[in-house]
């Protein structure tokens, strides 16, 4: 089954969230059996909007359903600003250098394009085994939904840090010693170049890292327990992959599905390195 694409367009970003969490998932509640398989990011290209893939032997209704969600949502968009090209383009952060003019396009607030999923074949380890990763990103769009709808009203940036942490570590597993702290090493560099101004200061890292595993040294259960199928699907999926051959692959992958399930609950580039400063502790107390 083909992946249809489409994306919404809300430039107001402080939006998305609540989108997300009050649009967003009762649409996907009320036609679960009308879409077999969907994932989702925020992203910037043309303005800020949420690219929304979704998988349905009747895309043309979803469509128009689609449509009537996002003006129901409109009733309740107020932005606080009108969002220009120019202003948009001039402040925006491009990762490996400002792509070709023709790439900057721009679309209306507030409007769904059909834009084509272009799979990222050569990121993900290949044609042979992009469907493997396709299932991950469905599995972590639903449970990074639900982790924000179970948020009463708008979820803290601190919040959404530590839910980070929470599935960062928990996708470690998948790797050996030696490749987890290689990973958290090249995490926390990559990242730490969108964070320029310091925004979360080292005494505050440490509040966090203390907050973090005192939690975890008081409860023994994953945040993640009630995603007992969405974990058990994301394992047959890590084990298709090892079995395909790709096991060097796979702490890239992990890489890129860690940064993408932030990307889903919204946590900002610039805070993203604060999470590997985080986890840079053993389970016993112990600071790497």
């Amino acid at each position: 089954m083909e992946w249809n694409s489409r994306h919404i367009f809300i430039h107001d970003m402080t939006y998305h969230d609540l989108f997300l969490k009050e649009y967003l998932i009762p649409f996907l509640d009320e036609r679960k059996d009308a879409v077999a398989r969907f994932f989702f990011i925020r992203y910037w290209q043309g303005g800020p909007h949420i690219r929304f893939r979704y998988q349905s032997s009747g895309p043309e209704l979803l469509d128009v359903s689609l449509e009537n969600t996002l003006q129901l949502f409109k009733k309740r968009y107020q932005p606080q600003f009108k969002l220009s090209k120019e202003a948009y383009y001039q402040e925006h952060s491009f990762d490996g250098g400002r792509p070709p003019e023709e790439e900057l396009y721009w679309i209306e607030d507030m409007s769904i394009k059909e834009i084509p999923y272009k799979p990222e074949y050569e990121r993900y380890g290949g044609k042979e085994i992009m469907a493997f990763s396709e299932s991950i990103f469905h599995q972590t769009s639903k449970m990074a939904l639900y982790k924000l709808r179970e948020t009463k009203g708008p979820i803290s940036l601190s919040s959404k840090l530590l839910l980070a942490c929470d599935f960062f570590l928990m996708m470690l597993d998948y790797l050996t010693e030696k490749e987890q702290e290689e990973l958290l090493v090249q995490y926390e560099l990559f990242w730490s170049r969108f964070d320029k101004k310091g925004q979360i200061r080292q005494e505050q890292i440490q509040k966090f890292r203390t907050l973090f595993w005192k939690q975890k040294s008081i409860s023994n259960s994953s945040v993640f327990n009630r995603f007992e199928r969405e974990i058990e699907e994301i394992n047959k999926n890590v084990a298709s992959i090892i079995d395909a051959g790709k096991r060097d692959k796979l702490p890239y992958l992990i890489f890129s599905y860690i940064h993408m399930y932030n990307n889903r609950i919204g946590l900002p580039p610039n805070l993203e390195s604060s999470a590997a400063k985080i986890l840079k502790k053993t389970k016993e107390g112990v600071e790497s």
